[in-house]
């Protein structure tokens, strides 16, 4: 693919595409590094793209990490959409998160809408609380940045969405429930 790209071979490029695009869970996460960003672009928004969220969602990590400063708006928005990755691997949510801010990405949605990225590594992270925000707390460093450099607001939002997660998987509102019955 990235062959094609350089010796501007439009049918051989366009078809190496596709062929990424339709069997991008069988490639390994090593072998996408060697795309640039933009060329990960086109494979990610071929109409031939197959992938598993959770899976994809590492693969698109590992791609920004690899070509670091390459992340802008336009470029997360077109990788993390909602219809290509609904789901946040929660070990990925915090890095989301940092770059998300970073690049002024929607942190709400309206209630009509999809869920905004933000809202999905919130959810994600909540749920994996004990692996995401409690593991943050002790290592203090995530991805090269600081846990506590993340703005108040957040680390207060993951905290909460942490303690219900927590509570809903413990079964403690239901016994708060039925102890606070007549």
């Amino acid at each position: 693919f990235t062959e094609a790209h350089i010796f501007n071979e439009v049918k051989l490029r366009a078809a190496a595409c596709n062929l990424c695009a339709a069997s991008f869970d069988e490639i390994k996460s090593t072998e996408m590094l060697s795309l640039q960003p933009s060329l990960f672009v086109d494979v990610v928004s071929s109409p031939h793209f197959q992938a598993r969220s959770d899976d994809f969602c590492i693969k698109v990590a590992d791609v920004l990490r690899a070509n670091p400063g390459s992340a802008n708006a336009e470029l997360l928005c077109a990788v993390t959409a909602n219809e290509k990755m609904p789901i946040i691997n929660a070990s990925e949510s915090l890095f989301f998160i940092h770059l998300g801010l970073e690049h002024f990405l929607p942190m709400r949605s309206n209630p009509d809408e999809e869920p905004t990225l933000y809202e999905r590594c919130i959810k994600s992270a909540a749920i994996h609380w004990q692996e995401v925000v409690v593991k943050s707390l002790i290592d203090s460093v995530n991805d090269g940045f600081q846990f506590n450099d993340l703005p108040a607001e957040v680390r207060l939002e993951l905290f909460e969405a942490s303690l219900l997660a927590a509570d809903e998987q413990t079964g403690k509102p239901q016994q708060r429930k039925a102890a606070m019955t007549p």
